[in-house]
């Protein structure tokens, strides 16, 4: 999963500012199962006119919070500033920051055909619809108990297609169809696909 998060703020300053001197941008993050939060710190120092020596100092925290569509390992979670820009306009500092934030979403694994769970019991856990998955599905699995199979749970976002979904996931477009019904998805339709040699 990539995702760029663009953040764009007005910061409305105590005096009128005529020169940024130093200007600094770091930040802290707070991860949770489905969500990322945190603060851009924005710190430095500015003039309030030209013949100033003196310089004030300004230290802001701008809140942010980011929601995941699908479960993500926190293992693998970067985030990074890409870019980062500012302009003043008297009492105001404008910051326009992007930032990537890149990790691999959380696999599913099953030890056993009977572990997994049905449409039902998904719909429980999550209060959400899985009405495009097949309750055959387990009929289609290999029944040797030894065997590990592996599940993605994807949520099918715009401008996606079975084939990119399919691209995506290196499986084809009939894996996908066995086991959901593909005739009723929408945007943000739970897909379940199989990765039984994972």
């Amino acid at each position: 999963m990539k995702q760029i998060i663009p953040y764009n703020k007005s910061i409305d300053f105590k005096n009128a500012i005529y020169e940024i001197t130093t200007i600094s941008l770091e930040h802290e993050l707070n991860i949770k199962d489905d969500s990322l939060s945190g603060d851009f710190i924005l710190s430095g120092e500015y003039k309030t006119n030209e013949i100033s020596v003196n310089k004030e100092k300004f230290l802001y925290r701008l809140p942010f919070s980011i929601d995941f569509m699908n479960r993500i390992d926190h293992d693998t979670l970067d985030f990074n500033i890409t870019n980062f820009e500012y302009e003043i306009d008297d009492t105001n500092l404008i910051v326009d920051i992007e930032a990537t934030l890149e990790a691999k979403e959380e696999l599913v694994e099953f030890s056993d055909v009977d572990d997994i769970p049905t449409p039902e019991q998904v719909r429980k856990e999550d209060d959400s619809h899985l009405d495009n998955v097949d309750t055959t599905i387990k009929n289609k699995i290999d029944q040797d108990s030894d065997t590990f199979i592996t599940y993605h749970v994807h949520i099918m976002r715009e401008s996606e297609s079975l084939e990119s979904i399919a691209l995506l996931y290196n499986t084809s477009v009939s894996a996908i169809s066995e086991v959901n019904k593909t005739d009723t998805l929408t945007i943000g339709s739970k897909i379940i696909i199989p990765h039984p040699d994972e």
